[in-house]
């Protein structure tokens, strides 16, 4: 999902957690600055080929999958020389979007930091998707599905030709749902998270009695009038941050599955409090 500003018009049809509003199909540039846009989408099934799948013991169902993220794909804050001893913020667009989509955001958000847009390896639509939909259940990936994806993100940063003074994650529907489990799956290495009409993915995780008591700070906030979020998910996504984090919560009247003005400001406390 593409999130949008609150002045937007409301046209497509949603009908499942996440649907998409995919990219433009413009090259993507290495640096962006600029406003969110907001384009529409052809929903529909592509190759993507960053995904191989290889069919073996150990996998889930018998299918073991390789996932990565493309580093010549990802938008960045800042060139090369700048991003040193800086901290990271990794931004993680929604599903059926794509790098671009958050990039937008940089300008409006705290200077302090380095973020880099990245691309999700599941092709959706005109856009990309953290998690594969042919297995998963919108809105409740398996935890296995969630470490693999994870570890992928993790496997980037690992690589990354300098080290960031600190590391956090930000993200927008199943974007932020990345964004909430890479406290777990990165636990030591992701100290903070931004999950923007996200979820939390169910399950026990092997990290979670150790965040129960470091509590890491975490932001979590959507809109009272968000169709996607079904009291189940809003119960599961509340009782694992409560207890796992050092939650900033926040609902936002009358807003549905977007960034509004009001949440983007909060996010923006959030980060420049990590500073």
């Amino acid at each position: 999902m593409r999130p949008r500003t609150q002045s937007s018009s409301d046209t497509d049809s949603q009908a499942e957690f996440g649907s998409s509003r995919g990219g433009s199909g413009m090259p993507a540039p290495t640096v962006l600055m600029g406003s969110l846009c907001r384009t529409r989408s052809r929903r529909g099934p592509r190759t993507s080929p960053r995904l191989s799948h290889q069919r073996g013991d150990g996998g889930h169902d018998g299918e073991v999958t390789e996932l990565s993220i493309d580093p010549d794909l990802v938008v960045w804050s800042a060139e090369p020389a700048a991003r040193r001893l800086h901290p990271l913020v990794i931004v993680m667009h929604g599903r059926g979007a794509d790098e671009r989509d958050l990039a937008g955001l940089f300008r409006m958000l705290p200077a302090g930091f380095v973020y880099a847009s990245l691309r999700a390896p599941y092709a959706y639509g005109t856009g990309y998707a953290w998690f594969d939909d042919s297995v998963e259940t919108p809105g409740d990936p398996r935890v296995s599905s969630a470490d693999a994806m994870s570890d992928a993100v993790l496997a980037w940063v690992r690589h990354l030709p300098w080290q960031p003074t600190a590391i956090g994650a930000l993200g927008f529907s199943q974007g932020g749902a990345m964004a909430t489990h890479l406290l777990r799956q990165g636990r030591g290495i992701v100290s903070f998270a931004v999950n923007m009409s996200g979820f939390v993915v169910s399950g026990t995780h092997p990290s979670d009695a150790a965040l129960a008591t470091s509590r890491p700070p975490a932001y979590w906030g959507r809109g009272s009038a968000d169709p996607f979020f079904s009291h189940e998910l809003i119960h599961r996504s509340d009782v694992w941050l409560g207890a796992h984090t050092t939650l900033t919560r926040a609902v936002y009247p009358g807003i549905g599955h977007w960034v509004s003005d009001e949440m983007l400001s909060d996010v923006c406390d959030f980060l420049t409090a990590r500073l």
